[in-house]
């Protein structure tokens, strides 16, 4: 099977599952909701109902914000410790959610909640563990990709800077690689997602191995169809900040904003059921081949 191929089927599974695809914006909307009601419910109840929120809508203001800090005894640690706490949840909540997914595109069956919800608890604690070994591996990249920036742009001391050339050169040569070594541990992630649920192995050893065995033999084909998912999510998310951009930031767009940004995120999930859909097919063409 050609990438090609493999991609049109995954937007064609798409539309044959808009159960699961409504089901994940809700979930989504519903997570999203929790987190942001008490968040809402502290800015109300600082600005005592007034008009300052909606004022400081078009502009950053910052005295309104200290205002908030003060009144509450918060501070910017406080506020990072459970900006990550929220971020580590939503991380459960999307390794769950794939566990899930991948199990439904893998039987290849119509959607239903006793195979997704079988899909995402039998696989979630191995997706854990494959989510923390990937999570280290991109922390590395990440260090990898400044420490290489630094020596390409010779330091990022603005003392010693005779002009920002420098930074723009080192960033025009590390920002490529770091992108297309990304995409491949992303490829290599996904895939070995796919192989656990088809060897059903409780170990990850052997499923990390068939999985990047498979991976050497198709890497050009597994390469060109992700590349291909991530040209499409980046015309996707230019178009989508285009036409935010059109919408003035006031209290009259609010309305329309928030319409737009769960447009954004239904199409988000679209392109994710996409990418997961296409590589199973892909996945599992090739596995036959061998």
């Amino acid at each position: 099977m050609q990438p090609i191929k493999a991609y049109c089927l995954g937007w064609k599974a798409l539309f044959k599952s808009k159960i699961m695809w409504l089901f994940l914006f809700t979930a989504n909307f519903l997570f999203a909701l929790i987190v942001a009601l008490p968040i809402k419910t502290l800015f109300n109840s600082a600005a005592a109902n007034s008009l300052s929120i909606n004022e400081s809508l078009n502009r950053f203001d910052f005295t309104f914000l200290s205002d908030i800090l003060n009144q509450y005894n918060m501070s910017i640690p406080i506020i990072s410790n459970q900006l990550i706490m929220v971020i580590a949840l939503y991380l459960l909540f999307s390794i769950l959610l794939s566990g899930g997914i991948i199990y439904v595109f893998y039987l290849n069956d119509k959607f239903s909640f006793g195979n997704f919800g079988k899909g995402s608890f039998k696989f979630f604690w191995r997706y854990l563990r494959l989510s923390i070994y990937f999570l280290v591996i991109q922390s590395l990249l990440i260090y990898g990709a400044y420490k290489c920036y630094v020596i390409f742009s010779g330091g990022l001391n603005p003392f010693e800077m005779e002009s920002d050339s420098s930074l723009i050169s080192a960033f025009k040569i590390v920002a490529p690689i770091y992108m297309l070594l990304f995409i491949i541990v992303k490829l290599i992630q996904d895939l070995i997602k796919i192989e656990i649920i088809k060897s059903d192995e409780t170990l990850l050893i052997k499923p990390i191995m068939s999985a990047l065995n498979t991976i050497a033999k198709n890497f050009f084909s597994f390469l060109l169809l992700y590349l291909l998912n991530v040209i499409v999510a980046i015309g996707f998310f230019a178009f989508y900040f285009l036409i935010k951009n059109l919408f003035p930031i006031s209290s009259q767009t609010v309305l329309p904003l928030f319409i737009l940004s769960q447009l954004f995120i239904l199409c988000r999930i679209a392109l994710k059921l996409v990418n997961y859909k296409s590589a199973v097919e892909l996945f599992k063409a090739k596995v036959e081949e061998l």
